[in-house]
C-alpha cells in the first residue's frame, strides 16, 4: 500500500512474504506513483466524518482508496513495476539525454530520496 503524505510517499508492504514478492510489491506501488494515478473515492467525505471522527477524512481516502483503482491503472502500474525490477537487475543507466520538465524531476527527487533512505 501507498500513503502519500505532505513530505514523502510510504510505501507498506508485506514481511512475511518472500523477498522478491516484496520488490514486485514496492516497484507495483512505484508504478502507480510514476503513472501519477489516483484511487478512486473509497469513502465519501461525511461517512468518513461519521465512521472515523478523528482522522482527517482526506487521510482516510488515500489510505482506504488505495486498493481502488481502475483495471487499465492496475495493469499499468504492474507494467511500470517489471519495467523497474528489470532495468535494476540489469544494472544500466536510465537516466535520459533530454531534460526533465518541473513535474518529471520533481517526481525523480522524490523517488531518489524514497531509494536511498528507506528507513524514514
Amino acid at each position: 500500500m501507498c500513503v502519500p503524505t505532505g513530505e514523502f510517499d510510504a510505501i507498506f508492504f508485506e514481511q512475511d512474504t518472500s523477498p522478491l514478492h516484496q520488490l514486485l510489491i514496492i516497484s507495483h506501488e512505484l508504478g502507480h506513483l510514476i503513472a501519477g494515478h489516483r484511487a478512486t473515492e473509497a469513502l465519501d467525505p461525511a461517512a468518513s466524518r461519521l465512521l472515523l471522527p478523528d482522522l482527517d477524512p482526506a487521510l482516510v481516502q488515500r489510505s482506504l482508496g488505495r486498493s481502488n483503482y481502475a483495471a487499465a491503472e492496475e495493469r499499468e502500474a504492474e507494467m511500470i513495476g517489471s519495467l523497474i525490477l528489470r532495468r535494476a537487475r540489469s544494472g544500466r543507466d536510465t537516466v535520459s539525454e533530454s531534460p526533465l520538465d518541473s513535474r518529471q524531476a520533481e517526481l525523480y527527487g522524490r523517488l531518489r530520496h524514497s531509494l536511498e533512505h528507506p528507513d524514514w
